[in-house]
């Protein structure tokens, strides 16, 4: 990135759709949606470590009104620390832990139709957003098991975000997002707009949901604070 130069080329899986580097810088993670794999990268070397296969991709479709411009996508998993991703296994009603070493896979069952997942800042905790199953699921990663079900609701979408303690998760329903207290199990009111991706912000205090009508949430106090309309859209 310093010098603007390219330092290798590689190949991976067909379609490669999603990319996500590691905490460390370390590795990369690359999800290949047509044939259902997950590359391992190793970046100083440039080489591919492991393809894992048997995965699903969820693919979503954002359309802005105002430009006319449609954009398909897809969630994106997560680094857990340097030496997982987990992912969220669509359409078969799991999520996969994969070890960024072995490239050995762990998965857990989960209500159906995981589309985003989130992960704590210490890689502890993952959540996935379960669109079908209308809830969000609560993993610890180390054990690779479902520790709590907690049922939101009128789910849409992947967005999906969660404080850097996973106490307080940002989800995307139809037309608004909704707070969940991961350890109260309370649901808050849908807050209105439309949320196609979701991240808190660097200091851990907000959830920026982008989309038509944008919202930057509180995690404290569960509440809107300022639209963004304008100013993030996918």
């Amino acid at each position: 990135l310093v010098s603007g130069t390219e330092t290798s080329t590689l190949a991976v899986g067909n379609q490669p759709t999603i990319v996500v580097i590691s905490p460390t810088g370390a590795h990369a993670a690359v999800g290949n949606s047509a044939d259902g794999t997950l590359s391992i990268l190793d970046l100083a070397s440039g080489l591919e470590l492991h393809r894992v296969g048997g995965l699903s991709y969820a693919m979503l479709l954002s359309i802005n009104f105002e430009s006319g411009a449609m954009s398909p996508h897809s969630p994106p998993f997560a680094f857990a620390g340097p030496g997982r991703v987990v992912h969220a296994d669509r359409y078969s009603n799991r999520v996969a832990i994969v070890d960024v070493f072995t490239g050995a896979v762990t998965t857990v069952a989960t209500p159906a139709a995981p589309e985003g997942i989130a992960v704590s800042a210490s890689g502890s905790t993952a959540v996935a957003l379960c669109s079908t199953g209308q809830a969000v699921a609560v993993i610890d990663v180390a054990s690779a098991t479902l520790t709590k079900t907690i049922v939101v609701g009128d789910n849409f979408g992947g967005a999906i975000a969660i404080d850097p303690l996973a106490t307080k998760a940002v989800v995307g329903v139809l037309n608004a997002v909704k707070v969940v207290n991961l350890v109260t199990n309370a649901v808050g009111p849908a807050l209105p707009g439309t949320a196609e991706e979701i991240y808190t912000t660097a200091d851990g205090l907000y959830a920026c949901c982008i989309g038509f009508n944008s919202q930057l949430i509180s995690y404290a106090s569960g509440a809107l604070v300022r639209t963004l309309n304008g100013l993030t859209q996918v």
